[in-house]
């Protein structure tokens, strides 16, 4: 089988971009120099990981928001409970002052 009669359709994103522009009845390119399909297949391989980093990118940005989010409940957690100790002392401390009468 020769490669020059294999006919191979491929679509690059020009095509694809056109494609959705325009009518349906419109038909693919058609492919069948084995070095343009080589081409656009790398293409398509360079598109996709470009694709893959800013995805990548997008991850480990979202996973340090979530960590500083983290970090920050974390604090908040620790000033609410020291504040509740605190109230709860002062209350403690309030009523002990209003059941002891040499106090006052």
């Amino acid at each position: 089988m020769s490669t020059a009669n294999v006919s191979t359709t491929l679509t690059t994103e020009n095509d694809m971009d056109e494609k959705n522009n325009a009518s349906p009845q419109q038909a693919p390119r058609s492919i069948s120099d084995p070095r343009e399909v080589a081409t656009l297949i790398m293409s398509r391989i360079g598109m996709v990981n470009a694709k893959k980093d800013e995805l990548s990118v997008a991850i480990q940005g979202l996973c340090d928001a979530t960590q500083q989010l983290s970090r920050a409940y974390s604090a908040q957690m620790v000033t609410i409970d020291r504040l509740v100790r605190r109230v709860k002392s002062l209350e403690a401390a309030a009523q002990a002052a209003a059941q002891d009468p040499q106090v006052n």
